[in-house]
């Protein structure tokens, strides 16, 4: 994995890791610093890497297992000038259940700088996931979740839909997952941490 000038193309920096399939994707760990955000790996062997787009440094990581063909990951800025990151996986992050990827749901998982020692498990969909987005609703900026679901093949009749949840009702409906012993909030108190995220537009 190789940062290069956008000038020169000269690398800025490097950092090793084995298995990169998936196209980086960009928000911010810390206050208005950019981190680029990499999937090592595939099924119960995936990890997620928070780069410092500057220096490379890794700011944050966690093993996430996860299907084949699970949807890409996305980020939304919040108002506190950081970003909301939602990653895919399987709902044992242990991975030590892994079953077909027809009898196994997909897990939407949210993460947030501010608190890094835990993810909230927002949704399971067992059914095929076409495409996902998590996108930014103006004028009132709530923040969705948009899925579009349908026929594993081309080849296979069947319904195609798209349906748009919001975040903050997906939150409170969520189960916490702690990633470290310990934690000085409850469960419903992490939930209403992520529910009072406020987001923002991209200058």
């Amino acid at each position: 994995c190789v940062l290069a000038d956008g000038q020169d193309l000269t690398p800025r920096w490097t950092f090793r890791v084995a298995q990169v399939f998936r196209k980086p994707i960009l928000g911010h760990y810390k206050p208005d610093t950019l981190t680029v955000v990499v999937e090592n790996g595939t099924g119960v062997d995936r990890q997620i890497l928070f780069l410092d787009l500057s220096t490379g440094a890794v700011l944050w990581n966690q093993a996430l297992p996860s299907l084949s063909g699970y949807p890409q990951s996305a980020s939304l800025p919040t108002a506190d000038h950081r970003s909301a990151f939602f990653f895919w996986g399987l709902h044992d992050l242990a991975g030590t259940n892994q079953a077909e990827p027809g009898d196994t749901q997909h897990s939407l998982y949210m993460f947030h700088p501010t608190l890094p020692g835990v993810l909230l498990e927002l949704a399971n969909i067992s059914a095929n996931i076409m495409a996902f987005q998590a996108v930014l609703f103006e004028p009132s900026r709530h923040a969705a979740c948009v899925l579009l679901t349908g026929p594993a093949s081309p080849d296979t009749p069947g319904t195609v839909s798209v349906v748009k949840h919001k975040v903050r009702d997906l939150v409170q409906s969520s189960r916490v997952v702690r990633l470290a012993e310990g934690g000085p909030d409850s469960d419903q108190a992490v939930r209403d941490r992520f529910a009072r995220l406020r987001y923002r537009s991209e200058a």
